[in-house]
């Protein structure tokens, strides 16, 4: 073989370690000296724009933030509300008194079933004069003392304990609002000092014996 030739296949055998070298990945053993080559960084992507619905705006990044308003407390808002005076008319007290039915009280519940079960079919003033007689009895000595011993005492009313209210009516409304307010006494009665009354078709013979007060829609009044 020539010098020359030796070297041009020295040439090639060099040129391929180098080439194979370079194509085969390093390994490194614990303990080992050389360092892997650091993975290549990346440029992140751009984020992708938000899809904007046809029609619409595109967002205005410029725009200021918009402020959460908290909710309305249900509570509060009926504690700001002005209150009913005691001198607005009776219908307008009604209509305000009678959004609640909630949670009635027994003696409440059982003047309001009063009210209802005798005298849903009268005026508001009507309905008035027989919640104020039911009162005006707690003050006799010759009634029970408390609201619902005086509505279920046998031969007066009714038993209010053996008839469910009628929750879903419009009426109910109505006999809990002239129950509260006749409770809270702050209205002129309507019949004054009335104890007894009676529908205006019939002539009980006990009605001969009390001081007529006077007739309110389809019932008479009498102490």
């Amino acid at each position: 073989m020539s010098l020359g030739a030796g070297f041009s296949i020295a040439a090639v055998v060099g040129v391929s370690l180098l080439m194979a070298t370079a194509a085969a990945p390093q390994t490194v053993g614990e303990g080992s000296s050389v360092r892997a080559t650091p993975p290549a960084v990346t440029a992140s992507p751009e984020p992708t724009p938000q899809a904007v619905a046809p029609g619409l705006p595109a967002p205005d990044k410029n725009a200021p933030a918009v402020e959460s308003v908290p909710p309305v407390d249900a509570t509060a808002a009926a504690e700001a509300a002005p209150a009913i005076q005691p001198d607005a008319p009776l219908d307008v007290r009604v209509a305000a008194e009678g959004q609640n039915i909630a949670g009635l009280d027994a003696e409440l519940e059982c003047m309001a079933k009063v009210v209802h079960h005798e005298a849903a079919n009268q005026s508001l003033r009507g309905q008035l004069a027989v919640a104020q007689l039911i009162l005006n009895r707690l003050k006799s000595p010759l009634f029970p003392k408390t609201i619902c011993a005086v509505v279920n005492q046998p031969g007066q009313f009714f038993q209010t304990r053996a008839w469910p209210a009628p929750v879903h009516s419009p009426r109910w409304h109505t006999s809990v609002a002239i129950a509260r307010i006749a409770r809270e006494a702050n209205m002129p009665e309507i019949a004054p000092g009335a104890l007894f009354y009676h529908a205006a078709f019939v002539t009980p013979s006990w009605s001969r014996r009390r001081v007529k007060v006077g007739r309110i829609g389809e019932n008479v009044f009498y102490r």
